[in-house]
This record gives structure tokens, sequence and C-alpha cells, in this order.
């Protein structure tokens, strides 16, 4: 018979010999908290062992984006678009979403080294992250389930970036706070953390308007019970969908052109929407004459993280709950259906949690002989993998 927890009910507190809330601080926030220590320990091992000669861990935490966001927090937003000596347009910070770069001033304050502030900044968010990941998992289908996807969060393939001075780990801690609250239907609580993750990156529209989504449902569903909330789920929705295009607004009139922002990411970085045209080129190029092992592995994280992300939104498992799913596929469109530098699509697949629900779903009903080797396996193979790419690979992720 296939091994499970029970997850209905914790150990009496007397037999514990300790109260049910620190109980659940034990439990349900200390032991996530060390899943996401022991991978981040692991990591670090495999970061100094693949390390170049001249390398460091702590300067390959603070690489390439993180400079961008580093200069935000130091000296504040460039005033204007920025050219090169033949006229070209390149890439500045109006680019990067304040939220992130505002934590790590924040940290700085306390006489912290602006870089090693960064690297703190995403320690904690990812801690944080994986707590939230689990409480979200286990209102959704137990407390095990809660656990295999907090240890799934923290193997990711680029999970490395909880640990650098980039905003993953941050924008993740809070869409995954957006989503419990929301779970929970504390509607001004959700909007706040859209607000916090719309200001973080621009993905986090895909957060509003799955929170504005379900606060649509609810209103509908609820219409007839009395007392069931009207203007907080629309206060909520209102607020996390005006999080990202204030941002744009704000560089627009910075700029003293609408457009600002998009021409920032077209001209400077070289990122534009083609619903997925690129994506499919990328694809097939790949799988027909691959360049080297990263472009393979860049290929198939878009194509099975694109078939897990539709596996979510299709499933109807009980405890399978559509807004999670939602959120994924609209966070996966701005991943896939972008053009650019491809190499960078690892670590923007990150925040598109959804991918983990049909894999935590999977190995859910194992046995913990299997579960286990499985996790420790997939969880070597991620630090890895994140190592590798900020080590021995030598350009930007």
């Amino acid at each position: 018979m296939t091994e499970q927890l029970d997850v209905g009910a914790a150990a009496p507190a007397s037999a514990a010999g300790s109260s049910p809330r620190s109980e659940f601080v034990v439990r349900q926030v200390l032991a996530p908290v060390a899943i996401f220590a022991a991978n981040r320990l692991v990591q670090f091992v495999l970061l100094a062992l693949l390390a170049r000669p001249g390398q460091s861990v702590y300067s390959r935490l603070s690489i390439w984006d993180a400079d961008f966001f580093l200069r935000i927090a130091r000296d504040g937003y460039d005033h204007a678009l920025q050219y090169d000596g033949s006229g070209h347009l390149i890439g500045n910070t109006l680019a990067f979403f304040p939220g992130y770069p505002l934590c790590v001033r924040f940290v700085a304050l306390f006489g912290v080294p602006y870089a090693a502030a960064g690297v703190v900044v995403s320690l904690l968010a990812g801690a944080a992250g994986t707590v939230l990941i689990h409480l979200l998992g286990r209102r959704l289908r137990g407390e095990r389930f809660g656990y295999v996807l907090a240890v799934l969060f923290c193997a990711q393939p680029m999970s490395v970036v909880f640990s650098m001075a980039y905003s993953e780990a941050l924008f993740c801690a809070l869409v995954l706070a957006m989503l419990l609250s929301l779970h929970r239907q504390q509607w001004l609580l959700a909007g706040a953390f859209a607000v916090a993750a719309g200001l973080t990156r621009s993905t986090g529209l895909a957060a509003a308007v799955a929170l504005a989504c379900y606060a649509g449902y609810r209103l509908w569903a609820d219409r007839r019970l009395p007392g069931a909330p009207r203007v907080r789920p629309v206060v909520a929705a209102v607020a996390g969908l005006a999080a990202v295009p204030g941002f744009w607004f704000w560089v627009g009139q910075r700029l003293g052109r609408a457009d600002g922002w998009f021409v920032e990411q077209s001209q400077g970085w070289g990122t534009g929407v083609d619903w997925g045209a690129a994506s499919l080129r990328f694809v097939a190029d790949t799988f027909r004459n691959a360049d080297g092992f990263v472009q393979l592995a860049t290929a198939l994280l878009l194509v099975f993280s694109g078939a897990l992300v539709l596996w979510a939104l299709l499933d109807r498992t009980d405890g399978n709950w559509w807004p999670v799913a939602l959120y994924g596929l609209l966070a996966y469109g701005t991943v896939a259906g972008a053009s650019g530098y491809f190499n960078s699509r690892p670590r923007l697949l990150v925040p598109v949690l959804s991918v983990l629900l049909p894999v935590g779903g999977a190995l859910l009903h194992a046995r913990t002989r299997v579960l286990v080797p499985c996790l420790v396996a997939v969880s070597l193979v991620g630090c890895w993998f994140g190592a590798y790419m900020i080590t021995v690979w030598p350009y930007t992720i």
C-alpha cells in the first residue's frame, strides 16, 4: 500500500510536549526553512568546486543584471535613455522595477555593503518563498504535498538566483504570499502583495490578472450569499492591475515619452513581444542542430515547462486550484512569448510556479523510500545546473 502522511491532524500537543503554536512553527516554518538552507549549502559547495581560477563564490552572486539592481539601490534611476558611441540605444536601469532595489537599499541602511545586501534580500526572500509554497501546498493537498513543493521550489534548475542579487526570489515570495492570501480570501492583503509583486517584475501583471479573474469568479459565485464581500475583491483587483502599468507610466514621464519603458526594452535590451515566434524558431533550430549543452537544456526547459503549465491548467485532481494554474500560464506566456536573449530563459522560468504542481502531484503518492531519493536527486541536479550556469558558463543568465 502506498505510504502517506496523515495530513488531517497533527500529533496531540501533550504527546509532543509542545503547544500547537510551537508545533506549527517547527513543522510549517522551520522545516521548510531547513529545506531551503540545506539546498543553499549544497549549492554553495558546488559553486566553490566549479568556480574557475580567480572566481569567488561571493563575486558570482552579484554579476550581470545584478549590477543594474545594485546601481538603482545605490544611486537611483537613470534620467534619460543612453546611447553608445555609434548612436545605438543601450540598456540602462529604467528597464528594472523598483521593488527589489528598494529592499536592498533598506538592508544597506544597516551598514551592509550593497552587493551583500542584495544577496541577503534574496536569501531571506527565498526562505520566505519556501515557507509560503509549503503552506499553500498544505492547504491545497495536505502537508506531504507542501513539503514536496518546498523541495521542488528549491531544486529548480535556476534556483541559484535565490542566492543572487536578482529579483526572482523576492518576486516569487510576493506572488506566493498573494496566492496564499487569495486562497484564504484575505482580499486586501492579496491586493497589497499583488501591488508589491507588480512593482518588482513586469510578470506581476500575470499575478494581478489571476487575482482579478478569481475576484470576478468569487463575486459571481457568491452573489446571493448574504455578507459576502463585494468591495474588497474589486479594490484588490484594481490595485493589483494598476501596479505594472503605474511603473510604465512613471518611466514614460521620466523620459518624456509614453512608450519609454517599451523602447528601452526593445532597443536597449533586445526584448520584444512576438507571441512565441522566436521561441518556436529557437526550439526548432536547437533540436535540429543544438549548439552545446546549455542551448539544448534551455530548449528542453521551454518545452517541458510549457507542457507542465498546460497539465496544471487542465488538471481536475481534487485540491488543484485554478488561480495558481492561470497565473502560471500567463507567466509562462511572458517568457515564451518574447523575443531576445534565450540563454536567460531558464532563469525567467523560475517564477512560473504552476510547473511544480503536476510534478509534485505525481510524486505525492510515491512510497517514502522512493520519494526521498527522487527529491534528493532532483535537488542535486538543480543545484549543479545553477552552479554551472554562473561559473563554467561564460555568458550572462
